[in-house]
């Protein structure tokens, strides 16, 4: 049953809040959030960006909200910290709506998710944060590059240490910020329910904007997905999201009859669906992972896509249930 439409904000805040209580993916979260609420696709766009945009940026966030609040930043309220976060990152990287009227919507859902006396203390660091934002931009004046690198994009300081080590300090920084950018979608078109050619007509009928990729003819790049959801081209089972490495691992791998192929975490399924493509009769593959939910919607996406021959088999990858 569809519950009451709740605002873009409103339900990326309990989306990131449950992302912090539980082990659930951020992707899964989302995915149900969205399909118990009714939002526009402008909304679900915007729900998507914020939510994987806090994620991806904590650490930076959390530095800026350390350096507003006078007190112990970690002694503050987890509700209060996960809103401040979602604030501040559409303060610096969104521009849906002007400041001041960003301001006032985290204000009040400030006061509605907690109370009175935290919607003030959110009104007062996020206005203070508007006064110094030039201060809080990158590059950021941190004399030690370690923690530079570390905060400007949010990764942890050993990983950055290490990075340095091995590269130095101008190409981990390049690769921090290449790391950071929102990542494009490799669609691969299912040739078995439609021609490449006729998707990509469906494409410049519906205006969706996508790249060809040299490599193969069946897979375009794109950079929004909510075109697809809506039309439901995935549930048709036109086409799949997959990476490319996926389906260069795949094509490395010889097939023949009496091949015997165990996919181990297998989910989300992008190599073991271009190895069905090309299972010949008398081979066996089988997808294990040891997450039943994700391994079913491995399952799920094979049927969808017409795929014969899957196993699947929810299993511990270090205690695999097989004879060797």
């Amino acid at each position: 049953m569809i519950k009451k439409p709740k605002s873009a904000r409103a339900l990326a805040y309990e989306v990131l809040f449950k992302f912090e209580k539980t082990f659930d993916r951020l992707d899964d979260l989302s995915d149900r959030a969205l399909a118990q609420n009714e939002l526009s696709s402008r909304e679900r766009r915007f729900l998507k960006n914020l939510t994987s945009g806090v994620v991806r940026h904590r650490l930076y966030l959390d530095w800026i909200g350390s350096q507003l609040y006078r007190g112990r930043y970690k002694k503050l309220l987890i509700k209060f910290k996960v809103l401040l976060r979602q604030a501040l990152f559409e303060l610096i990287f969104m521009n849906a709506i002007p400041d001041h009227a960003a301001v006032n919507e985290y204000v009040n859902l400030t006061k509605k998710k907690l109370n009175p006396f935290q919607a003030k203390l959110m009104n007062g660091l996020l206005r203070n944060f508007l006064r110094q934002k030039k201060d809080f931009l990158p590059p950021l004046k941190i004399s030690d590059p370690i923690k530079r690198l570390s905060v400007q994009y949010s990764f942890p300081e050993w990983l950055v240490k290490r990075w340095i080590g091995f590269w130095g300090e101008e190409e981990t920084e390049a690769l921090c910020k290449k790391m950071n950018e929102p990542p494009d979608f490799d669609i691969h078109i299912n040739k078995q329910k439609i021609s490449p050619k006729k998707f990509k007509n469906l494409l410049l009928e519906k205006k969706v904007p996508f790249k060809e990729e040299e490599y193969d003819s069946g897979v375009l790049r794109v950079n929004d997905l909510q075109p697809f959801l809506r039309e439901r081209w995935f549930e048709k089972g036109y086409c799949v999201v997959q990476d490319e490495s996926a389906a260069l691992v795949a094509d490395q791998i010889e097939l023949k009859e009496g091949s015997k192929i165990l996919d181990m975490c297998a989910a989300p399924g992008g190599k073991y669906v271009q190895l069905l493509k090309k299972k010949p009769a008398g081979a066996v593959l089988v997808a294990a992972d040891i997450d039943f939910v994700r391994l079913k919607k491995v399952k799920q996406n094979v049927e969808r896509l017409g795929l014969k021959g899957g196993l699947f088999v929810v299993a511990d990858g270090k205690n695999p249930p097989f004879k060797t």
